[in-house]
């Protein structure tokens, strides 16, 4: 009875938490167009669609405020979004677990990140940009070709961060060069498959 109940709190765990969810070398879409979406300002009540900002550099973090992946990272989310405000980069987050956009604003309104909150009901846009996990992080060229796709930085808690990953791209994207990691691992929770 008790291996059971263990195996089923194990498969459960399994279901919401995915390591390395991206990595397929043949499947890749670095450097081809972005999926182009148009999704709901959960906030302004708005459609924002990434041809509309054609010229900038896009950020798009997949975010969730159940996740407690997301919950770690949202002190850096918002320091990113602060640090490159008024640079010709804009942060957006998606979120695609299908909650209701009043239920999301709520949350996203409470802890004042200074960026959009979008709503993927359905998932679709995250499967087109390739993301399986929340905290996912998929920057957009200003020619709209998707340059990176991975995790925000190397550290889930947030110390002892060794690797800066989307600084990293971010830097190099506004100064012409190469981005040196175009994937990377993503911890987080599974995104639901597209409906």
């Amino acid at each position: 009875m008790w291996r059971s109940l263990l195996t089923l709190a194990l498969l459960a765990a399994a279901a919401t938490f995915v390591m390395n969810p991206i990595r397929s070398e043949e499947t890749t879409l670095i450097g081809k167009p972005a999926h182009d979406f148009r999704l709901l300002d959960v906030v302004t009540g708005k459609d924002v669609g990434l041809s509309g900002l054609k010229d900038k550099v896009v950020v798009v973090i997949f975010y969730s405020h159940t996740c407690t992946f997301c919950r770690n990272y949202e002190a850096r989310f918002r320091q990113l979004a602060a640090d490159y405000a008024g640079k010709n980069v804009q942060v957006l987050a998606i979120d695609s677990t299908g909650r209701t956009a009043e239920e999301a604003a709520a949350a996203w309104k409470a802890k004042n990140m200074g960026f959009p909150l979008l709503r993927d009901d359905r998932a679709r846009t995250a499967a087109a940009l390739g993301a399986t996990a929340m905290t996912t992080v998929c920057i957009v060229d200003v020619r709209g070709n998707l340059r990176y796709l991975g995790a925000f930085d190397d550290s889930e808690s947030g110390t002892e961060i060794r690797s800066r990953f989307v600084a990293d791209a971010l830097a190099a994207l506004l100064t012409g060069k190469a981005v040196r990691h175009e994937q990377t691992d993503v911890y987080g929770c599974m995104i639901p498959l597209p409906q």
